[in-house]
């Protein structure tokens, strides 16, 4: 066998799986363990190098925003701003505002402002086209 082809099998012996998306999110609190279903998460909070996840009732999990997402399901959950990523599930309305940026309302009422930098992936996440 060509050494490339050889090189190919070993790299493919040893990549990994690709993972399939969390369906529940383990969050630990003082004194309990809280199971929470991701299709119940409205929406994601950056705060610091922890996470609050918006469900039933607010949990605050340790561990990035930019990690939890990596677990997601990206067509569910969608980044909209560095520190919020909401699941497309529960949004109601887009409002457009200047320079690109959205203000998203969800099921419950709550409005989450989306930033320039992730204008692609709001209009990709919803099916719009650059608004005029």
């Amino acid at each position: 066998m060509d050494d490339d082809v050889r090189r190919l099998l070993r790299e493919a012996e040893v990549a990994p799986a690709p993972r399939a998306p969390a369906v529940r999110i383990v969050v630990r609190s003082v004194g309990r363990v809280v199971i929470v279903p991701v299709h119940g998460i409205m929406r994601l909070e950056a705060c610091d190098n922890y996470v609050r996840i918006c469900a039933d009732c607010a949990y605050l999990h340790k561990e990035t925003l930019h990690g939890l997402i990596a677990r997601l399901d990206p067509a569910a959950f969608v980044r909209v701003h560095r520190s919020h990523a909401v699941n497309v599930a529960f949004v109601r309305e887009l409002q457009p505002q200047v320079h690109g940026e959205y203000t998203i309302t969800l099921a419950d009422g709550a409005r989450v402002s989306s930033s320039r930098s992730y204008r692609a992936q709001v209009q990709q996440a919803f099916g719009l086209g650059p608004l005029l």
